[in-house]
């Protein structure tokens, strides 16, 4: 869990230009999309507002990704992304695979929907629909044969699908064309990277034309696994992505233009980094003294981590189809109905702290003795299962099928003087199947009984076995968890309906003013069946508490389940799973709308003014506790201004530059909640209000003849101002202790927040690149060399507390930042070698071998041992394209 939740729980040819690095997450910008050299300057087309315009008449601030810069970056995954564009940050929480973004410090939290939409073939990224992140965004198999990619920052509430307060990232795929064509292309690298694209261009007729195209890569992962468990190596890849796209020319003016697309991926998923270790702290602080001394690996490498699952997996399979009919009714008319079906299904068991503590280890640390059935270390069947994201057998974490209907007008009227646009939008998104996971914390098991029924499992309450190891009576007081397996089973449906409209006028000649509203209903339904099953061996009270002295250790110790309870301790399991659903729905709807003035005083200058609302909504939280499984809409206001400059003559470019203000409020974040039964779960709340401003410019010019430089820099300070805090700081039906919504809990508020950033928010990101295209014979093709620089601040990750600062004993977590980092990447790109219609690249990232993170998770002084997700190590490759 990231956030507050995380306090609570705790010979080749050559080939690409500025290569940023790929398979990463949360990370610097870098450079804004431009075309290499004597291309950089050419024009882009782009469609932030539904319609095709030059980047330079749009008065938004965005950055566009080209082809070029798509394939300089490595561009694979979302992680990749974000490292190849200003001011977009990525969370990695769950592996690169599932990574969400954020953009001006809007950030999506582990349930909520997503504050920066993703959208393909001007459709939204289809859903996921359960407690971790998954879905919503761009995955494997996403950035193949696309025309461009375009990350248009702040609310775009008005004219796209679902209303998003961050902004959105538009992948626009290559259409098919009247000519005949394609390319096959093969990538090599280090960590035995082996990439392959093919990619046919066909027409059919004079009405018919397709395009096919298959993207298919592998390669070992980053990570070594030190432990003798599980796979060597995390964060790999391996995935097929194929997609088919048809164009038909219909009569009365009519195109029908529909994409197929597949995406089957599965790797070894990410793998945690335990690196500090409290010993005076966490959850069980009998443990965690005597542990810590040998919790990390001795002499490790920066890149080993550790791991305690045989089979951890991130898998996701995909498919969606998008139709688009375009009818021009008349040269002021036309319409447009766009239609789309997919399905999301994706299975995802990972350890959640990077450790492989058998019981052998534990029980000869506490006991001066291995367990009696234990071995030697890394050898026991038996782990410690610190915490644990698990599937249940034969059950995906995430099904969920999509439907999406969108009909749109466009015209013009009054000679072109406004240009608009209107229409209706519907999306549906409900499970295929049935779908959730189980967890496991603080317990000691049997690795070989987790199977199917938790009823078989064999484990042991480490609350217990620190009670054993201080021979002391223990109460449920003096405890912040119990071990437990939880296993959910639910499912949420969305249903999304809008109306919008949005028109420019030109007032004079330079002079143009736009105005947008749009309304928008959402629904969101949960079903959940929550059941914790508690072990607690013999001689155990039923609360879990040793109730006599030490005892010897014994393998009799792993039970099955001693008791067995619905997670909502309001409702009595009483021998039947069934008595443990629960049912909720959140309803929400809000107008957004957008006021805007661009101005052009000459012909290369756009200076512009807009005031948006933004909003995002409320929804179901299907893995919390009764009083927070709903939450409400948020809501921002964005003021910016901005100019967008181009110059010719003998130094040709273009410089751009915005800046912005959000007032933000009820915003949508994590709360942890430690429920007096000990089991640690969280909630979405809603609290107070933020302010999120900054300045983002770009600039790029041919200084002389063959060299290009290029820069971007991003300015953003966020900050909380008002806190209202869900949480009753003393309820007497707790014995004086906090509550939320009547539910006891242990564990902070969050009031702390004030004054504090947001998170993934890096107050400064920059980036520069230099390309010179060598002065080669034309004969010999052109050889251009770059080298690309990136920096970013440091940045907060969570908050850096444990628990309100007005409480006894509040501790701030050190390791809640990501400390500053900068990147250098070098790439040499020959196009048409020697006059052939061969393409090669020679690229390497992370030059300087930067050791660096992309999150931590802050449980330092919750649960006593903080992790953290490492960045790409140094990469080098080589490709080969063959064009026809």
């Amino acid at each position: 869990m990231n956030a507050i939740a995380a306090n609570a729980l705790k010979g080749v040819s050559l080939l690409a230009l500025l290569a940023p690095m790929s398979a990463l997450a949360q990370t610097a910008p870098a450079p804004a999309a431009q075309e290499a050299a004597s291309n950089s300057l050419t024009e882009i087309v782009v469609t932030a507002r539904r319609r095709d315009e030059n980047i330079q008449d749009v008065p938004i601030s965005i950055a566009v990704l080209t082809p070029r810069v798509l394939a300089n970056a490595n561009v694979v995954n979302a992680s990749d992304l974000a490292l190849a564009t200003p001011g977009l940050v990525s969370n990695e929480r769950f592996g690169s695979d599932n990574a969400s973004f954020t953009i001006r410090g809007f950030t999506q939290e582990l349930r909520t929907t997503p504050s920066v939409g993703v959208y393909f073939a001007d459709v939204v990224a289809p859903r996921g629909a359960t407690p971790v992140t998954s879905g919503d965004g761009a995955g494997p198999g996403s950035f193949f044969d696309l025309q461009n990619v375009q990350v248009l920052r702040g609310p775009q509430g008005t004219l796209f699908g679902r209303n998003t307060t961050g902004g959105a990232v538009l992948l626009v795929p290559q259409r098919p064309s009247y000519d005949f064509g394609g390319y096959i292309e093969g990538s090599v690298g280090n960590f035995d990277m082996k990439r392959l694209q093919g990619v046919l261009n066909l027409p059919i007729g004079e009405k018919v034309r397709a395009r096919f195209g298959i993207d298919r890569q592998t390669r070992d992962g980053y990570f070594n696994n030190v432990s003798l468990v599980g796979p060597k190596k995390f964060s790999d890849v391996d995935y097929t992505a194929a997609r088919a796209s048809f164009v038909i020319d219909l009569p009365a003016d009519i195109e029908n233009y529909t994409v197929l697309s597949y995406t089957d991926s599965k790797n070894n998923g990410t793998a945690s980094q335990l690196f500090a270790c409290n010993p005076a702290g966490g959850s069980l602080p009998s443990v965690n003294r005597q542990l810590c001394g040998a919790s990390l690996p001795s002499g490790g490498k920066f890149y080993d981590v550790q791991n305690s699952i045989p089979n951890p997996q991130s898998a996701i399979k995909q498919w969606q189809a998008i139709n688009t009919t375009t009818w021009k009714a008349t040269d002021n008319l036309t319409v447009k109905n766009i239609l789309a079906f997919s399905n999301l299904k994706s299975t995802l068991v990972s350890p959640i702290v990077g450790t492989d503590w058998d019981i052998a280890d534990i029980t000869t640390t506490l006991f001066g003795s291995p367990w009696a059935a234990g071995g030697s270390p890394g050898t026991s069947p038996n782990r410690y299962i610190v915490q644990m994201s698990g599937v249940v057998p034969g059950t995906p974490t995430v099904d969920q099928d999509s439907f999406i209907e969108e009909l749109q007008l466009q015209g013009n009227a009054f000679d072109n003087r406004l240009i608009w646009q209107g229409g209706a939008y519907y999306e549906h998104s409900k499970p295929s199947g049935t779908q959730g996971g189980q967890s496991i914390s603080g317990l000691l098991c049997d690795y070989s009984s987790l199977g199917t029924d938790p009823t078989q499992f064999r484990c042991a309450d480490t609350n217990y076995i620190v009670a054993r190891a201080s021979g002391l009576p223990q109460s449920t007081a003096t405890l912040i968890s119990r071990g437990v397996v939880n296993r959910a089973l639910g499912s949420t449906e969305f249903e999304n309906k809008a109306l919008y409209a949005q028109g420019t006028f030109k007032l004079i000649e330079k002079l143009s003013v736009t105005g947008g509203i749009r309304y928008t209903w959402d629904e969101s339904t949960g079903v959940m069946q929550s059941v914790n099953y508690f072990f607690n061996p013999t001689g155990v009270g039923g609360d879990g508490i040793v109730t006599g002295g030490r005892n010897a250790s014994t393998a009799n110790d792993l039970v099955a389940p001693t008791s067995i309870a619905c997670a909502d301790t309001t409702l009595a399991y009483a021998g039947n799973p069934a008595n443990c659903v629960v049912n909720m729905r959140q309803k929400s709807k809000a107008p957004t709308w957008l006021l805007g003035l661009d101005y052009h005083p000459v012909e290369d200058v756009l200076l512009y003014g807009k005031y948006s609302r933004g909003y995002r909504q409320g929804g179901v939280n299907i893995a919390s506790v009764r009083g927070g499984y709903t939450y409400e809409p948020e809501k921002v206001d964005t003021y910016e201004i901005g100019a967008k400059t181009s110059f010719k003559g003998r130094v040709p470019g273009t410089f751009n530059v915005s800046a912005f203000y959000n007032d933000f409020r009820n915003q949508q974040i994590q709360q942890g909640l430690l429920p007096a039964g000990g089991v640690g779960t969280t909630a979405i709340v809603n609290v107070g209000a933020s302010t999120i401003y900054g300045v983002e410019a770009d600039a790029n010019a041919q200084l002389f003849d063959g060299f290009t430089l290029s820069a971007s820099y991003t300015y953003l300070n966020s900050n909380f101002d008002e806190v209202s805090d869900p949480i009753t700081a003393s309820d007497a039906g707790c014995g004086g202790g906090p509550s939320f919504h009547g539910v006891c809990i242990l564990g902070g508020t969050t009031a702390a927040l004030k004054g504090f950033p947001t998170t993934f928010s890096p107050e400064h990101q920059f980036s520069a690149t230099a390309t010179y295209r060598l002065p080669a014979p034309e004969s010999m093709g052109k050889v251009e060399v770059s080298a690309t620089y990136t920096f970013s601040s440091d940045y907060l990750a969570l908050m850096p507390y444990n628990k309100d600062p007005s409480l006894a004993g509040a501790t701030f977590n050190p390791y809640a930042k990501i400390p500053s980092f900068e990147l250098v990447n070098l790439n040499l790109n020959w196009t048409g070698i020697a006059g052939s219609k061969v393409d090669g690249a020679l690229f390497v990232t992370n030059l300087l071998r930067e050791r660096y993170y992309t999150y931590v998770a802050g449980q330092y002084s919750s649960t006593g041992f903080d992790y953290r997700s490492l960045g790409r190590p140094l990469t080098v490759g080589a490709r080969l394209r063959y064009s026809f």
